[in-house]
């Protein structure tokens, strides 16, 4: 069944209204009709069945039919901070974290990371980051949608880091280090 991630403000008491790109993906790609059922999340992490009762021009509107009492979230909060990587890796790297429970992405610009971050660009970014995000979530069934953060110098890193008790540092180069 197809899930979608409901705003606060879209949902009021049993009945949710869809807009914008989720009405556009509901109507014109699933190609949903009256009575077709979806998964609504809440961004509490509430989720509930929910059958569409009205389609308009622009706005869909859906009853709550019942609550689902499911827990699909890693017991863990993780947080993947990521080096700034050429062309759509970190695009990449969102959607798999994603799909395999990540809560939190932190880019961030490291001393030999060849992307810049344009100042400029960074709003368009950051929406599209977080579309994909929503998307992968959607599709691995999530409750939760994770934050995708504004890129960070690695001094910020470390300041952010320090609210962690466990930080893991992947290195390419320890296998050859270490012997077994």
């Amino acid at each position: 069944m197809q899930r979608y991630f409901i705003q606060e403000d879209q949902w009021k008491n049993n009945l949710i209204t869809i807009t914008g790109e989720d009405y556009h993906h509901m109507t014109r790609v699933m190609r949903m009709n009256i009575n077709d059922e979806v998964i609504c999340n809440h961004i509490s992490g509430t989720s509930a069945i929910c059958k569409i009762k009205e389609i308009n021009n622009e706005v869909i509107i859906l009853e709550v039919l019942n609550y689902l009492d499911e827990e699909n979230e890693l017991p863990i909060k993780v947080t993947i901070a990521q080096g700034l990587p050429k062309r759509d890796k970190l695009e990449f790297v969102l959607q798999k974290g994603t799909e395999l429970g990540a809560s939190r992405f932190i880019p961030f610009k490291a001393a030999r990371s060849v992307v810049k971050w344009n100042k400029k660009k960074e709003k368009s970014r950051l929406k599209r980051y977080r579309k994909i995000v929503k998307e992968a979530s959607e599709q691995s069934h999530r409750q939760i949608l994770p934050t995708v953060e504004a890129p960070e110098t690695i001094q910020e890193l470390v300041q952010t880091s320090q609210q962690y008790n466990l930080k893991i540092v992947a290195y390419e180069e320890e296998s050859k280090r270490t012997k077994f």
